[in-house]
């Protein structure tokens, strides 16, 4: 399969910023599942797809390098991220909000920051991917795919779909290992999109059970605290993290939450949550609630066990900046 083989090569050869991988991720993506005869995808497609990427890893808060030299696309998401909050200073700002302000001139009488990415793609990685033109062909309205190709994607889009985000994960991982743990899971969420996860159900119950009600804030700063706590924390924050490990949340109460938003966490606060994490495995082991089944409280258990080994909560708050 030919077709195969020189996506897979296109995929995995040599790179010096993450665009590659998200491009051909949008490729798979955009391709019709129905369709057999050759698609085009516009220009606009794609850009959005890997503004929407820059986007999803700035609004989760995750601090990842993009590769060893500056990184022009992530440089225009922000500026039109900034450009954004000028109306909304204070508040969250959405995708739809973004996309249309990527639609605008970058700057007055200039070109779209969707046509400047566009440009920025068309310099690399087109220039470095080396894909025949059976395969992918870069027009004037966006990339046209050939009904061959066409059917490779949809034969093998699962292979495809994961070597792109492996190669992006493994890039990513070399210039981030000692800054932003988790790069994976933070590479897939943001990908995926849709914001931060909901709380799993199994971790809030063992949450619940380990804190029951009237549960106080496990925190408590200084003139912030309300005693109750509302809420759970990420001791060590969510953009650092990337994830909802029950090794890593706490109760607590909105004030106190608010004032510590991403700070570094402090070390008798670590050493409250390390003391909790040991009397949660101890009642998992010998008392467990019924409402969490035997697989995830297996899971559970485990995640506390290596935590607490591992000193995972030490040692990330060590990579913290």
């Amino acid at each position: 399969m030919p077709y195969f083989h020189d996506w897979v090569e296109a995929i995995l050869s040599k790179m010096t910023h993450s665009y590659k991988p998200i491009l051909c991720l949008s490729i798979i993506k955009n391709v019709s599942k129905t369709t057999t005869g050759s698609q085009t995808i516009s220009k606009e497609t794609i850009s959005s797809d890997v503004a929407r990427f820059y986007w999803e890893i700035h609004d989760n808060g995750f601090q990842i390098r993009h590769g060893p030299t500056k990184n022009i696309v992530d440089d225009l998401v922000q500026h039109a991220i900034r450009k954004t909050k000028l109306n909304k200073p204070n508040s969250r700002i959405s995708w739809r909000q973004l996309s249309n302000t990527l639609k605008e001139p970058s700057t007055p009488g200039g070109t779209t920051y969707l046509e400047k990415i566009w440009k920025k793609l068309e310099d690399q990685p087109f220039n470095y991917m080396n894909i025949p033109q059976r395969t992918l062909i870069l027009t004037t309205s966006g990339i046209e795919i050939p009904s061959d190709s066409v059917r490779t994607i949809n034969s093998d889009r699962k292979i495809l779909y994961d070597a792109s985000i492996l190669k992006l994960i493994d890039f990513l991982g070399k210039f981030n290992r000692s800054n932003s743990p988790n790069i994976a899971q933070k590479v897939r969420k943001a990908w995926k999109g849709g914001g931060r996860p909901s709380y799993p159900s199994w971790i809030v119950s063992a949450l619940e059970f380990a804190h029951p009600k009237p549960r106080n804030c496990e925190l408590q700063i200084n003139g912030k605290c309300t005693v109750i706590a509302t809420e759970w924390d990420h001791v060590i924050p969510w953009s650092h993290i990337g994830d909802h490990d029950i090794w890593n949340l706490m109760p607590i109460c909105s004030r106190c939450n608010s004032d510590k938003s991403n700070k570094k966490p402090i070390m008798s606060y670590i050493r409250k949550t390390e003391t909790r994490n040991s009397l949660l495995l101890n009642q998992l082991n010998t008392n467990p609630p019924k409402s969490i089944s035997a697989a995830k409280l297996q899971d559970l258990k485990v995640q506390l066990q290596i935590a607490n080994t591992s000193s995972l909560l030490r040692t990330n708050r060590q990579s913290m900046p």
